[in-house]
């Protein structure tokens, strides 16, 4: 295979190619392109001792230290492999970096790195956005074949349809189950409550279909009325599970934020013709559905006492 060369602004050419990892270092008849690298992490450390390990196999090696940064990259170059920490500037931020390679560079490797192992069961439920992770500190070996192995395996993300916001909620109540349990377990406050995993997310499924369907709806006031008998039923029960309003309202804020998120990762997907109304009547839902929590909670706080 012929040397890859590129030009350089001065135009001169400079190789841009490697010797093949499975021929001896001074066999040069076997010649493969380099394969190129992204590594985002806001940690200095590893952007430093990762890349270098990297290069030592014979890696190509960008770095970002963070989500803006590994944008603005993603938007100007090409990559083969994409390695990016799970938790930078806000937590789980780095589904952010994976969705937009996934839409301008489909043939991607994404890889996820998370210092946090008990999240693995969690990562499980968002498989579907990454290919691999691998839990800090990198097992060098293990990342090195895991590069390996992905790059065989490799497809073409399928593009997706342009869709409305309620259907995107609806396709992704696994990934917002998933994150906002991830984010409860990262507040300590929210994490000292004596609650199960599946009391932590009570009804937050029939909370995201409940609000699909009035994005949906022709008739909203009809609607609303469900959105708050459940919203009712809510109240009283974040009171038996010994939430403040405090961490009522914080709660609700991890929700809002993962839902955001989840739209600003999917904006590409969305039906331009409907998104500021839908995105609209999503928030007027959830003040609506919090305000009516609030006040059922203090209603069964003033009987309880």
């Amino acid at each position: 295979m012929k040397n890859e060369t590129t030009p350089e602004p001065n135009g001169e050419l400079v190789d841009r190619s490697v010797s093949c990892s499975r021929c001896p270092p001074s066999d040069n008849r076997c010649i493969m392109p380099a394969i190129r690298i992204l590594c985002v992490d806001d940690d200095p450390g590893v952007l430093i001792t990762l890349p270098a390990v990297l290069r030592h196999h014979g890696y190509e090696v960008a770095t970002a230290a963070s989500v803006p940064e590994a944008l603005n990259v993603i938007a100007s170059q090409q990559f083969d492999v994409l390695i990016s920490d799970l938790n930078m500037g806000h937590i789980a931020d780095g589904f952010t970096v994976v969705h937009a390679m996934r839409r301008v560079n489909p043939q991607c490797v994404n890889l996820i790195l998370t210092g946090f192992p008990a999240f693995e069961t969690a990562l499980r439920a968002l498989r579907q956005q990454v290919d691999d992770y691998l839990t800090k500190p990198s097992d060098i070996p293990l990342l090195i074949e895991t590069i390996t192995r992905k790059l065989q395996e490799r497809r073409v993300s399928p593009p997706h349809p342009i869709q409305r916001l309620s259907v995107i909620l609806r396709d992704n109540v696994g990934i917002i189950l998933a994150r906002t349990l991830v984010n409860m377990k990262a507040n300590p406050e929210l994490a000292a409550l004596p609650l199960s995993d599946e009391e932590r997310l009570d009804t937050l499924d029939s909370m995201i279909r409940e609000l699909a369907d009035y994005l949906d709806s022709d008739s909203p006031n009809e609607d609303s009325e469900a959105l708050l008998r459940s919203a009712h039923l809510r109240g009283q029960v974040r009171l038996k599970q010994q939430y403040s309003l405090r961490l009522m309202l914080r709660k609700q804020r991890i929700i809002t934020e993962v839902i955001n998120n989840l739209v600003y990762e999917h904006l590409l997907d969305l039906n331009l013709s409907y998104m500021l109304l839908d995105l609209n009547k999503l928030n007027d839902a959830v003040l609506l559905q919090l305000e009516e929590s609030i006040e059922s909670y203090l209603q069964a706080e003033r009987k309880k006492d």
